[in-house]
């Protein structure tokens, strides 16, 4: 999509409404994935607001591979520079997603 802004978003989000209330009026999906951009959050929380808008896994992980090798932390993680401590923290940030929320708060470094 080349124009990503709130509006286009709402439209898109409006045409996807439009076919599901189609097949079956009283048809709302409990879950809408999106990537992490801010317009198409606000504007799925606003047309589908009694579903739960989540973000999306695989566009997560690449942000934080590109957050990653921006602050030079690959280097901590193999080779001469090698870190236990680099390698096990990164490895538990990995992880937070799969981690009912009920327990992030007992996570080590967080």
């Amino acid at each position: 999509m080349r124009n990503k802004t709130q509006e286009t978003y709402e439209k898109v989000f409006e045409k996807i409404h439009c076919q599901l209330h189609s097949i079956n009026p009283k048809m709302a999906p409990p879950r809408i994935i999106v990537d992490f951009e801010i317009a198409a959050i606000r504007a799925a929380e606003r047309r589908f607001h009694s579903s739960s808008v989540e973000g999306c896994l695989f566009h997560l992980i690449r942000a934080w591979i590109r957050h990653r090798n921006s602050l030079g932390l690959t280097k901590y993680l193999k080779g001469k520079y090698e870190s236990r401590h680099v390698k096990k923290w990164y490895r538990t940030i990995r992880g937070i997603p799969f981690v009912p929320e009920k327990y992030l708060r007992k996570l080590p470094g967080l």
